[in-house]
């Protein structure tokens, strides 16, 4: 069993030498933030231990942005250009969105007459669906690994974020709560002949945070750019692990992505539905069929008779 230790995200570099990282790649360094602002104010310190190149802060734009300035921006203000792209996403879906949970009401005046009742001479015999506000609201707890290999586009990327952040929102459209945790997990890659003789290799390293809680409403731009956008991932994760003396093992390609899910289920002690990007979506179309066939199940057991009414679009 892959030995796991949980650290609190460290914010500068005079905390970030302290940590002791272990000899062998079965332990995993898990770092856990209580924000997606908290990580990235380490991401945005100035000094590193790293003493080559920092890609994170490299003007090559299949990193996601020109500039590093940019990326950073967009992280504290959303992607509002990756939102006009939802929109558009779900304008495809109008004809089949979901409903919120609804009860029948019956008063003096409605929607529609129950005639059973008006003939049977009682005055409020006019009905309406209303929003039912007595009932409690499911919640569907999401973690979204966002760890993609070098080769996968950007545009696979976005397509397949495209397709999450609206299924979040058609949940909550829907009357269902969602709680959304982005974590990023990965293997080293980097191994020097002096430590491959030794057989060191380096940690596993993960990192993760809580980017929407249940009772938070839904903030399009801000999850556009969390789990649509390349830099939030190529960048700003980049710049993350050039916080810690990781360097022998990630320069270069920053590791390989970890895609066991029983460790990270364990890693996060997590039992909700969890997501990996791995190659992303050739469309948002796409993104769409591999969300509703992970995830209807789970929906259907989780609100059980009321799931009738979310079978239709994204799910």
């Amino acid at each position: 069993m892959a030995g796991i230790r949980s650290e609190h995200g460290l914010k500068d570099q005079s905390n970030v030498t302290l940590v002791q990282f272990p000899e062998r790649w079965q332990e995993t360094q898990h770092f856990k933030f209580e924000s997606a602002d908290e990580f990235l104010d380490l991401a945005c310190t100035q000094s590193s231990p790293w003493r080559g190149e920092r890609v994170s802060r490299s003007n090559d734009p299949s990193l996601g942005t020109s500039t590093w300035e940019e990326a950073v921006a967009l992280a504290r203000t959303g992607w509002e250009e990756g939102r006009d792209r939802l929109i558009r996403a779900l304008d495809i879906a109008v004809a089949n969105a979901t409903s919120p949970l609804t009860v029948e009401a019956y008063d003096y005046a409605g929607a529609y007459p129950d005639v059973p009742r008006y003939l049977g001479g009682d005055l409020d015999c006019m009905m309406d669906h209303l929003p039912d506000l007595r009932r409690v609201r499911p919640i569907v707890k999401v973690a979204i690994n966002m760890t993609t290999e070098k080769s996968v586009s950007g545009a696979h990327i976005t397509n397949w974020g495209a397709a999450l952040v609206s299924w979040i929102d058609e949940l909550e459209d829907s009357g269902i709560r969602v709680e959304v945790t982005w974590i990023s997990c990965s293997q080293p890659f980097w191994l020097t002949d002096e430590n491959q003789l030794a057989q060191v290799r380096g940690p596993r390293i993960a990192f993760s945070f809580r980017l929407k809680d249940a009772d938070q409403p839904v903030e399009i731009d801000r999850l556009a750019f969390w789990l649509m956008h390349p830099a939030a991932q190529r960048r700003i994760q980049f710049a993350a692990k050039e916080q810690y003396p990781i360097e022998q093992w990630y320069r270069g390609l920053y590791g390989i992505p970890e895609w066991n899910e029983q460790l990270i289920r364990e890693l996060l002690d997590f039992e909700g539905m969890l997501f990996m990007v791995g190659e992303g979506a050739k469309s948002i179309d796409d993104g769409v069929k591999m969300l509703r066939d992970k995830a209807s199940a789970h929906i259907s057991t989780l609100v059980g008779d009321d799931a009738t009414h979310l079978r239709s679009g994204y799910l």
